[in-house]
């Protein structure tokens, strides 16, 4: 059974990070209102919850309430939104992250986070570490009608990271409804079934992922009340998944070869979450322009699988042993595995929100002094054994003519 937390935010109305007021926009900027994150997280899993500004997040996740703060610059009343976010995996530490940059925008911020949580986990046990004008309340949130009801009726903005099917957003947007609230979706990029470079209009699969099944929902439920952002593959600190840059390091501390898809070039978006929070939280102020529109989640400065290889390499004083698997092979290995790659570009939210841009990298995040590189040494992740059992290291052909008896690990 899974449970889930909701964050709920309330944001300053400031021309510093707003545009000039729509209709849409002027309402909320003037209105006192909640902001929702929802993020969902399976019992005995440690998966984290999403923090956003004065709203109440609802519907299997960590619901936050947010009171209205009068920004002392332009004199509006804040302007509140609500996120939902997911159980965890791959998505889990956005809440956190989406939490403190909309409380860095003057936010004032409530995540109702499932008591189901361990609080001793990340992002959880972290949660001291948000600035003081986040408030966390852990309720049980297996209830949809209580995940409603503390979602409340004020909020202007939802931003829903925790549904995977309509029924899980079922009663964030009901509450969305009642308080006329701007619905943000924290889809998922994995519904393309295009190769290579991603624009938001590429094909998608079909029949529908339950995310893409969302997005038609609010599009029926919600017509020009939504915005959907898909994010790829995501990497910071208090995260709960770090098998996307782990595998690289994990081999080059242990000299054992690398097994990437084709010739390792294909283009790879790989994103800090702080990045991706403050992409979707560029949203607030640019509701019209958002409206019915779909985003793609990602970096701005991408690289290549050769890359990831060869800067977790360096950073460990290592030698890159990268040797090529026939495409689309299943293995280990942390993305796709096609020989045209799979990388989303970000262009669209950049010209339409108004987004700056990615301010991190992840290769440098990677170097011998980069934080991640630095977490990975301090928890010991260099030593031990590791299994390459599914590397696909048989299939390789070119381990031993490229690197002698080192590149034999079978």
């Amino acid at each position: 059974m899974r449970a889930a937390a909701v964050v709920l935010a309330l944001a300053l109305g400031a021309e510093c990070f707003a545009p000039a007021p729509t209709a849409r926009s002027s309402t909320a900027l003037n209105a006192a209102g909640h902001a929702v994150i929802v993020r969902l997280r399976r019992r005995k899993s440690s998966s984290c919850c999403l923090a956003a500004v004065d709203a109440v997040r609802g519907c299997r996740l960590n619901v936050v309430k947010l009171r209205p703060t009068l920004c002392p610059m332009c004199r509006f009343d804040g302007v509140s939104r609500s996120q939902v976010q997911n159980k965890g995996g791959g998505h889990g530490e956005i809440g956190f992250h989406l939490a403190k940059n909309l409380a860095d925008k003057d936010l004032t911020v409530t995540i109702v986070q499932d008591s189901a949580a361990k609080k001793e986990a990340l992002p959880f046990s972290k949660y001291g570490e948000l600035p003081s004008s986040v408030n966390v309340e852990w309720v049980d949130t297996s209830d949809a009608s209580a995940v409603e009801a503390a979602c409340g009726d004020k909020a202007t903005h939802v931003f829903d990271n925790n549904s995977k099917k309509p029924g899980d957003a079922a009663p964030i947007i009901s509450a969305a409804k009642k308080s006329d609230a701007f619905y943000s979706f924290v889809s998922s990029a994995g519904m393309y079934a295009a190769k290579g470079m991603l624009k938001e209009e590429k094909k998608v699969k079909d029949p529908p992922t339950g995310q893409r099944e969302v997005e038609m929902t609010l599009e029926k439920e919600l017509p020009g009340r939504w915005t959907a952002f898909r994010p790829q593959y995501i990497y910071g600190p208090y995260t709960n998944k770090r098998d996307y840059l782990d595998w690289f390091l994990n081999r080059a501390a242990r000299d054992l070869p690398m097994p990437v898809p084709a010739d390792a070039q294909q283009p790879v978006s790989v994103t800090h979450c702080e990045d991706v929070a403050s992409l979707i939280g560029s949203v607030v102020g640019k509701e019209s322009e958002a409206g019915g529109e779909i985003f793609n989640c990602g970096t701005n400065k991408m690289c290549s699988y050769d890359d990831v290889c060869i800067a977790a390499a360096n950073a460990l004083g290592k030698e890159a042993l990268v040797t090529a698997l026939p495409p689309d092979t299943k293995s280990s290995f942390p993305f796709r595995p096609n020989a045209e790659g799979f990388a989303v570009r970000v262009r669209k939210v950049m010209s339409t929100l108004g987004w700056e841009g990615a301010k991190h990298n992840v290769l440098e995040d990677i170097a011998a002094d980069g934080f991640y590189t630095k977490d990975f040494l301090a928890l010991g992740l260099d030593q031990g054994d590791l299994d390459t059992s599914k590397d696909g290291l048989e299939l390789c052909q070119n381990l031993e003519q490229d690197y002698g008896t080192r590149g034999v690990h079978l």
